[in-house]
């Protein structure tokens, strides 16, 4: 009998405690998008980003601005590219930070990812860095240092597999 009251008390302590972590929580996030935290989707990006996916580009922007890495992991469908080529728009917009990006992607997705960039981004100049061995070295040797990170720069973006980088490091 005193363990189950013990037990009982134990729970109502952690209930209470837990209760009071989450308004204190939602008072945060409340204060969060009071200043600003929810950026809007990015004038660059020519789509509609859904609800979540503009969440998911907030919290990836956050994280960015906090100077933090991180993963954004979703079931297969609710649009992670989209997300993250948002994502490139918003820094690109806010910060002036123009690239280059690497996107390290399975060989199967390869092209889905530049048909995303010029579908959603025509702005963006993509490298598609596949081939064979020579025809990447053709592709490094033309990489321009000139105007490199800014809005005029030669590429923006390079999309390459898992493969390729490891082969060609």
């Amino acid at each position: 009998e005193k363990a189950k009251k013990n037990a009982l008390d134990a729970f109502q302590s952690e209930k209470a405690r837990t209760k009071h972590f989450d308004k204190q929580a939602n008072s945060c996030l409340g204060e969060f998008d009071s200043i600003g935290g929810e950026q809007p989707q990015p004038d660059m990006f020519r789509g509609k980003l859904k609800g979540y996916q503009l969440r998911g580009m907030n919290w990836l922007a956050n994280l960015y601005s906090q100077g933090i890495s991180g993963i954004l992991a979703d079931e297969m469908g609710l649009g992670k590219t989209v997300q993250s080529i948002a994502f490139l728009c918003h820094i690109a917009e806010r910060y002036s930070v123009w690239g280059p990006f690497l996107i390290i992607s399975p060989a199967s997705t390869l092209h889905n990812w530049q048909q995303e960039i010029a579908k959603f981004v025509p702005g963006f100049k993509v490298v598609p860095y596949w081939g064979n061995p020579n025809e990447r070295k053709i592709l490094r040797q033309f990489w321009d240092q000139k105007d490199m990170y800014t809005k005029d720069a030669s590429f923006h973006i390079v999309i390459t597999s898992y493969q390729i980088v490891i082969t060609d490091i």
